[in-house]
């Protein structure tokens, strides 16, 4: 619970003062807790980050695990379609969080976080990309390579252009985009 909090905490800070202002104090006192408690569960701000992180990525990987496995004899290119419309909902409904997210510093000492999601998110693509066949190196590099490129158009449009999530015609050519693995 007093975890939760702290979690919740970190994304009312982010969210009200900004990723240059978020500190372990500012978390603490914003859940209510004194900052040896924070530190008994985070040992410092980076790691109050990473589990707000873990916590948005993991949401927006569930989401889409969850569809990829609802619609197992679905038509791949409506799989793809239906996964898309859930980051792209998780985007818009969080498009503070994620615009707050892009203001943090990269962290030194961990993966990149992009990398990091292109990974998980190509774990659920390339079945759908080889339709339970083998999947050679080939199909994975080019799901790797197409969902980069999304990743890209996506940060881009939450930094720059936060419209542009919700218009037809970006959702059309994300899934355009998405749906060129198939090809």
């Amino acid at each position: 619970m007093t975890c939760d909090a702290i979690i919740e905490a970190t994304i009312q800070v982010l969210l009200r003062d900004g990723a240059g202002r978020l500190t372990t104090t500012r978390v603490a006192d914003r859940a209510g807790v004194s900052v040896g408690t924070l530190y008994q569960y985070f040992p410092d701000k980076r790691a109050l980050v990473e589990a707000v992180r873990e916590r948005y990525f993991g949401l927006m990987a569930l989401a889409v695990e969850t569809i990829v496995m609802d619609q197992p004899n679905d038509h791949p290119a409506r799989v793809l379609d239906d996964a898309l419309d859930a980051v792209l909902e998780m985007k818009r409904r969080n498009i503070e969080l994620s615009r707050a997210f892009a203001e943090l510093p990269r962290d030194p000492d961990r993966p990149d976080m992009a990398a990091e999601v292109v990974e998980r998110f190509t774990a659920f693509v390339v079945p759908l990309v080889t339709n339970g066949g083998p999947v050679t190196d080939r199909a994975r590099a080019r799901v790797k390579g197409c969902l980069a490129a999304l990743d890209g158009m996506l940060s881009y449009a939450v930094k720059n252009e936060p419209g542009w999530l919700s218009e037809p015609w970006f959702q059309q050519d994300a899934k355009a985009l998405i749906r060129s693995v198939l090809a």
